[in-house]
């Protein structure tokens, strides 16, 4: 169904609590709860909820709500003081005295609000924009990994890592492991593995396969030139640029040719089900 929240957007949601039973302040509450993408907010108990309780006396200046429901005076309390900033030595510090600490986010002018109408959009196809719990179906499309005549399997030796990047490989191989991109593998293939670090200061999982493509017969695919693009584009109004999430993983590689693209670590060998960064 779609519920359409405060600021009019509406937004898709699947999941329904019926009679969702719980208190405020004592006050128990009985009440159906519709599960949606909202940050900032573990619940929000809107107008429907207000309508129940009948005639309610609020006061901003001690944010408070008095209300009579089922014989009974009720007075719920909001909060009155804001948490502020801390340092982290205070946090530190403050562990035993029980210390409240809020962390606030740092705004980025960057990242500016979303336009109404986008955030309808986002909500009417929020199925199109979760996380992929499958790996892609195969297809035509699927990779091959076609070797030069003559060619055995290649096997490079692994880099030296230090520390930190050994924690880091190992880490975004469990993500992989546990996502289906990789598996396990006894191939007596092998490429070394290397990290880079992104602008953000992350890092990139890559395979350094530069002796695996120099062993691969090359494809051979059309380009237009940038005249023929200039000519296609002439009179065109709108244009539209897609950034693919992980682009390569939403190709599969052949089944058999999965155990050429074997990455040795320094815990075990591993070979991709999708098309890898740096084939």
């Amino acid at each position: 169904m779609v519920v359409r929240v405060a600021n009019g957007a509406p937004m898709q949601c699947k999941t329904v609590y019926r009679e969702l039973s719980f208190d405020i302040q004592g006050l128990p509450v009985t009440t159906d709860m519709f599960v949606l993408p909202i940050r900032g907010f573990d619940m929000i108990l809107g107008v429907p909820w207000l309508q129940g309780l009948g005639p309610v006396t609020t006061d901003w200046r001690s944010l408070t709500m008095r209300f009579k429901w089922r014989d009974k005076e009720w007075c719920l309390q909001g909060l009155t003081t804001a948490l502020g900033p801390v340092s982290l030595h205070e946090c530190i510090t403050g562990v035993e005295a029980e210390l409240a600490v809020m962390c606030w986010p740092v705004a980025s002018t960057e990242n500016q609000e979303l336009a109404l109408d986008l955030q309808r959009v986002l909500a009417v196809f929020s199925e199109l924009f979760q996380t992929p719990t499958t790996l892609s179906p195969h297809r035509q499309v699927d990779h091959r990994i076609q070797l030069k005549d003559g060619v055995e399997a290649v096997n490079a030796r692994p880099y030296r890592y230090g520390h930190s990047q050994k924690e880091e490989i190992e880490q975004q191989v469990e993500e992989m492991l546990s996502t289906g991109l990789i598996r396990p593998s006894t191939s007596p293939f092998s490429s070394p593995v290397l990290l880079v670090k992104k602008k953000d200061g992350t890092w990139c999982f890559y395979t350094d396969y530069r002796a695996l493509n120099v062993a691969t017969v090359k494809d051979r695919f059309p380009i237009p030139t940038v005249d023929d693009m200039l000519g296609e584009l002439h009179g065109s109004a709108y244009f539209t640029k897609l950034d693919l999430r992980a682009g390569y993983h939403q190709i599969r590689i052949t089944e058999e040719d999965a155990h050429k693209t074997v990455f040795r670590m320094h815990n075990g060998h591993y070979e991709y089900l999708v098309m890898p960064f740096g084939l």
